[in-house]
């Protein structure tokens, strides 16, 4: 309706059903992408085979990072629509995307059923998850943010990292199923697509959730035919570069360490310290469900202290911390140690987490705020950050040395404090 704004959107809609319906439906899609990642070691076998399982292993993970490859060219064609048609249509095209995807990657034959032509689906069905990521992030972020009042914004943004944290801790929850419910030679033959075939249910359940929420772009889309006549991309190049490039610097130093933490150490716990795989996905559910949690909470806690103190603090205590854990780890490989420092790592990394995801939104203006974000956290994710797992497969491989992963972390972490050169606080100011 003609002069509808935020305001009578915020109306129609209650604070914690727009928290819930955004961060359900975000868990839903976080949940398909990372299915891969906790299930790596079961599709290196069915699609890369090989005789060294480190190549194998090593070849799985680059095609999870094709994926993230894909996530600019997402960013930028769904975050542009985002910022013309408005979030929600934007929101319903990336879940579409991602259900069809995930249910090609659940359906696909073995390597030994069709030869070179399950690798090449399963590396598309690949590009399709991270172009549907790509401009997920950037949509349902920037509608949270929009949603929320200066004064607790980070709480907002933090149940973006939250509903991350629940994708992570879900996925990695029904593979600790599976290993515990069905025999070893089963779960590696056929029970591992069960939940990539979850996909096709998923889909229409996110759809159905997000078709409840408002939308937040009134502004954007009523603006004048000049202003809305301009290409969000070309603008956020050219009049916020200096935005940009510091939101990728900033955005590298959380994609890697959560990479790495999330993701890598269940694997490397798996295939290095050959411990317990029910046990080593325990662990990925442990560091999911402190995400799950600690998202908002760190959200409000820079909403009281701002986004800059959080973020360096958290960036800082993961270098200093992130060799030792490895260390320790190579040494005297063990279910209990690995408990420990996946709660101790995590917990600092959504420290930091929480206040980068809401301070990226806070540095553009409205009408490329979506494409803006999108662009920042994709290029980081896409160039750093998806191919973490690899990187850490091949440092070990070229170097011997079982802690050599830290390397790769502490470098991104010392990077993105160059962000601060150029990113103020944003905390206590309005939404352009």
């Amino acid at each position: 309706m003609k002069g509808h704004t935020m305001d009578s959107a915020k109306k129609k809609i209650s604070p914690a059903k727009a928290i819930l319906a955004t961060t359900l439906g975000n868990g839903l899609e976080f949940f398909d992408l990372v299915l891969y990642a906790f299930f790596a070691t079961y599709i290196a076998k069915a699609y890369f085979p090989a005789t060294d399982p480190l190549v194998s292993m090593m070849t799985s993970f680059m095609i999870f990072g094709m994926g993230y490859l894909a996530r600019p060219i997402g960013a930028l064609a769904i975050g542009h629509y985002a910022d013309k048609k408005g979030r929600k249509p934007a929101m319903a095209l990336t879940f579409l995307l991602m259900g069809l995807s995930t249910m090609v990657i659940g359906i696909t034959p073995s390597y030994q059923s069709i030869g070179v032509a399950a690798p090449i689906i399963i590396t598309l069905a690949r590009l399709v998850q991270g172009f549907s990521a790509g401009g997920e992030l950037g949509a349902s972020t920037t509608l949270l943010v929009e949603y929320a009042k200066p004064h607790n914004r980070g709480f907002y943004g933090g149940w973006q990292v939250s509903s991350q944290g629940a994708g992570n801790l879900f996925a990695a929850m029904t593979l600790v199923i599976l290993v515990n419910v069905m025999p070893a030679e089963s779960v590696q033959d056929w029970g591992w697509r069960i939940p990539f075939l979850l996909g096709v249910v998923i889909a229409p359940i996110g759809l159905y959730i997000r078709s409840k929420l408002e939308e937040t772009a009134t502004h954007t889309l009523q603006a004048t035919p000049a202003k809305a006549a301009k290409i969000p991309l070309i603008e956020v190049i050219t009049t916020y570069y200096k935005e940009t490039l510091s939101g990728i610097l900033l955005t590298i130093g959380g994609t890697i360490p959560h990479m790495i933490i999330m993701f890598y150490l269940p694997n490397y716990a798996i295939s290095i310290l050959k411990l317990d795989t029910g046990y080593s996905m325990l662990i990925g559910a442990i560091g999911g469900l402190i995400t799950l949690i600690g998202g908002p909470l760190a959200g409000m806690w820079s909403d009281k202290i701002g986004r800059r103190p959080l973020i360096a603090g958290s960036r800082i205590a993961i270098t200093l911390l992130i060799y030792p854990a490895f260390y320790l780890l190579s040494s005297y490989p063990s279910v209990h140690l690995m408990f420990a420092i996946m709660i101790v790592l995590s917990t600092i990394n959504i420290i930091g987490a929480s206040p980068s995801i809401t301070i990226l939104p806070e540095i553009y203006p409205r009408h490329v705020r979506t494409t803006g974000l999108s662009l920042v956290y994709s290029v980081a994710v896409g160039v750093f950050g998806g191919f973490s797992l690899s990187i850490a497969t091949y440092l070990i491989k070229v170097t011997g040395n079982a802690a050599a992963p830290a390397f790769y972390v502490i470098a991104g972490c010392s990077l993105s404090l160059l962000a601060f050169i150029f990113i103020k606080e944003t905390s206590k100011e309005r939404l352009n």
